[in-house]
């Protein structure tokens, strides 16, 4: 233990702890952290007798072999993770594409829904003066057919006023 308390009592032993890559953890240390975390005398309870500060180290070696051990078991569902989520992103960018040309499509049916509306209304319109053409034209139809009866009439009285015009004079 005296080249340990020496180590705890440098400056900045405590900011290399906290500061220590957890995330690459090389294996060969692991594989020696193991061999001291399985012998009874490296259980908290028991350094926690001796020294409180080496309680603490002890505390952190095995936080640190377990999070290594969690961190194996780990990566892989990272690694799936992240290929999960790339296949997302690529999904979303191809649903958003197609959410963007359905919307151009939608556009353009609205577009051509108003103009049929506007081509419907003016066919009704056309409708309606069609049916005010027919009835005028029935309506001049009679009109002509009861004048055909004047037309004689006049035509006659015209010839008539003729003679008596010329017998006048």
């Amino acid at each position: 233990w005296p080249s340990a308390g020496k180590m705890i009592a440098e400056m900045g032993f405590l900011q290399s702890l906290q500061t220590y890559d957890k995330d690459n953890i090389p294996a060969d240390v692991i594989k020696k952290i193991s061999t001291f975390t399985v012998k009874e005398d490296f259980q908290p309870e028991r350094v926690q007798r001796v020294s409180i500060a080496a309680w603490g180290l002890c505390m952190w070696v095995r936080a640190m072999e377990t999070y290594d051990r969690v961190g194996k078991v780990v990566a892989p569902k990272k690694e799936t993770l992240r290929e999960a989520e790339a296949e997302y992103s690529v999904v979303m960018e191809k649903l958003n594409g197609k959410r963007a040309e359905l919307q151009k499509v939608v556009d353009e049916l609205d577009a051509l829904n108003s103009k049929l509306a506007g081509l419907k209304k003016e066919q009704d319109d056309l409708n309606t003066q069609v049916g005010l053409c027919e009835t005028k034209l029935d309506r001049a139809e009679t009109l002509i057919a009861s004048l055909g009866g004047e037309k004689t009439r006049w035509t006659q009285n015209a010839k008539d006023l003729s003679v008596d015009y010329v017998n006048l004079t």
